[in-house]
């Protein structure tokens, strides 16, 4: 559907970020990037980005609750010309496709970011500007790692 996905499961106590791109000619002349966060505690406001950030944490919930885990979670969307809008719907069951797959599993964000560089059109740096999540994880030391 002219859509490419990342969906970054990161160690740490739950927490949720949905980023969109949408590329010139879908629903602007340029590009058009939406995201929103949710820290462990929750969220006190409907999210700007709308439906599309409850479908994609639904999906995540889901599969986080089938294995028992909790995550820190990213997801990352591009949306490429050609693509019509067509409902939340379609991010929900995106994701949760994307789930059903078998995980890449790797060691450190790094490793991830490499990855996700080869599936995503658009540079590591810009997700990562608009990215609380990746800020985050990126400069946040764990106590874990801290005390060794």
């Amino acid at each position: 559907m002219n859509n490419r996905w990342a969906i970054l499961m990161m160690p740490g106590p739950w927490s949720y970020e949905s980023i969109e791109a949408w590329f010139p000619g879908i629903i602007t002349d340029s590009l058009a990037i939406a995201g929103d966060f949710e820290p462990f505690w929750g969220r006190h406001e409907y999210a700007s980005m709308g439906g599309c950030y409850y479908a994609g944490r639904l999906a995540v919930s889901e599969e986080l609750l089938r294995i028992g885990r909790q995550a820190s979670v990213l997801i990352l969307r591009e949306a490429y010309p050609g693509y019509i809008p067509v409902g939340v719907w379609n991010v929900r069951e995106s994701v949760r496709n994307i789930l059903r797959g078998r995980p890449e599993i790797l060691s450190s964000l790094d490793e991830c970011l490499k990855i996700v560089r080869g599936w995503l059109s658009l540079p590591i740096k810009l997700w990562m500007n608009n990215s609380r999540l990746l800020k985050t994880k990126a400069h946040q030391m764990s106590l874990e790692e801290f005390l060794l």
